[in-house]
This record gives structure tokens, C-alpha cells and sequence, in this order.
């Protein structure tokens, strides 16, 4: 895609510093995304550490957000 030769469907936050730099342009943004679904899995029952427990509540308020 850097090269000028192709186009590609790269997401925002990955192409965000290109965009920025003035390297990429977007194209039809507004007619063109898709979402994809994440899933958290953990094991059922089993005591979470204060690193995973931080992260369920930071995704957990993320996804309230939207």
C-alpha cells in the first residue's frame, strides 16, 4: 500500500500515524468498514490476578462507551 501501486482496508488505529504523516489518505470512509466481534475468554471459577481483573474492567467500560 506504501508504495502507491495498491489500495488495502487497513483499520484506523493501525493506519492512524500514516494518515497523520500524510502518507495515507482515506477512501470512502464513510461507505466502507466492517466491526468485528472480540471475545474474553477465561477459565470459569478460577480466581483472576489484579492484571487480568484491571483489563476485564477497562474492556468492560470501553464497550459501555460505545
Amino acid at each position: 500500500i506504501l508504495t502507491g501501486k495498491f489500495l488495502g482496508f487497513l483499520p484506523d488505529h493501525y493506519a492512524k500515524k500514516w494518515v497523520e504523516d500524510g502518507v495515507m489518505q482515506p477512501v470512502l470512509k464513510d461507505k466502507m468498514h466492517y466491526s468485528t466481534p472480540i471475545c474474553l475468554i477465561t477459565h470459569k471459577g478460577k480466581n483472576h490476578n489484579n492484571i487480568l481483573k484491571t483489563f476485564m474492567e477497562m474492556l468492560e467500560k470501553r464497550i459501555d462507551n460505545n
